[in-house]
């Protein structure tokens, strides 16, 4: 299992311990969250790429999941990644990572179209919805002390 994993703080069902995703995944969720969250979550945001920061607390994976599913309900999830597909495939097949063993719903990535990936993100999207709904908090696995929020340091011993 990846040391890059988003967990749940306090979990209240299964689908709230973890949130499965591949990098690329991952990257694109990261950019819609900085497009339409709030300016003290998406400040929070910046460094979830590389899997850094403390995540979220409670209240704000609350916020965010209504956020997300309010979105969803209104296909502005959908509308976002169709317009941002050709930059999102620009944006992979340049990262250094090798994004041509990408493979969407058996489709190589030198064959994915924009509504093949605006959908697989949307489906992403929705399940960091139900993860969010879910986690009671998130952080990411191998976060440093530093991380846990203030109000928990007092339960974890050095």
């Amino acid at each position: 299992m990846s040391d890059k994993q988003v967990l749940g703080r306090r979990p209240s069902l299964e689908c709230g311990e973890r949130y499965a995703h591949n990098w690329c995944e991952w990257d694109a969720v990261v950019l819609y969250v900085r497009y339409v969250a709030p300016d003290d979550i998406k400040a929070k945001a910046r460094r979830w790429p590389s899997y850094q920061g403390g995540g979220l607390d409670l209240t704000d994976t609350r916020r965010l999941a209504t956020i997300l599913e309010r979105a969803l309900e209104a296909d502005r999830v959908w509308d976002f990644y169709g317009n941002q597909a050709e930059c999102i495939l620009d944006i992979w097949a340049a990262d250094r990572r090798d994004a041509t063993q990408i493979v969407f719903e058996d489709i190589p990535f030198s064959e994915i179209n924009e509504n093949q990936l605006a959908r697989r993100l949307t489906n992403k999207m929705r399940e960091f919805a139900k993860f969010l709904r879910r986690c009671g908090g998130f952080r990411f696995a191998g976060a440093p002390l530093a991380a846990v929020p203030s109000e928990y340091k007092h339960l974890v011993s050095v």
